[in-house]
């Protein structure tokens, strides 16, 4: 699956986090997005490690839309394994608000860790809708790569 953006030349994607909330409503009550290539759809918690998965393209920064699975079929918990790796919560979920300061959802980062334990050189942040449709599995991922030290 080719995970390249396409944007026009001499455009940047910088969306806030609000946007990015916007087009995670958009995309999980099947309306189109405005920006049809920018974000696409993939399995972020598959057998691929992220930077197969991002291999060849030249941006550090990829939003995707990905499905959240869950450890069990009854269960709470989520399995957030990829690769041989996992992604690990790093902080505490933090609200985002509109402009009349209604809360539309939220954003956690997450780093990647490797089998070894060691950063694998990706970090992420996941929004999530919240309200109407808080128990949506569907989740936009806004993953950056970075040299480790």
């Amino acid at each position: 699956m080719e995970l390249i953006m396409t944007i026009p030349l001499g455009f940047k994607f910088l969306p806030s986090d609000q946007e990015l909330i916007h087009y995670l409503l958009q995309k999980s009550t099947a309306r189109p997005l405005p920006c049809d290539n920018v974000i696409k759809d993939y399995d972020l918690y598959s057998e691929k490690e992220p930077s197969k998965i991002f291999d060849g393209a030249e941006a550090n920064i990829h939003y995707i839309f990905t499905i959240l699975k869950k450890k069990t079929k009854k269960g709470a918990r989520v399995d957030r394994t990829a690769g041989t790796g996992t992604w690990k919560g790093v902080d505490a979920s933090k609200p985002i608000y509109d402009g009349n300061r209604r809360l539309i959802g939220s954003k956690k980062n997450f780093v990647y860790l490797t089998k070894s334990k060691t950063k694998g050189g990706w970090n992420m942040v996941e929004y999530n809708l919240d309200g109407i449709a808080e128990k949506h599995a569907l989740k936009l991922g806004k993953v950056i790569f970075f040299f480790p030290s």
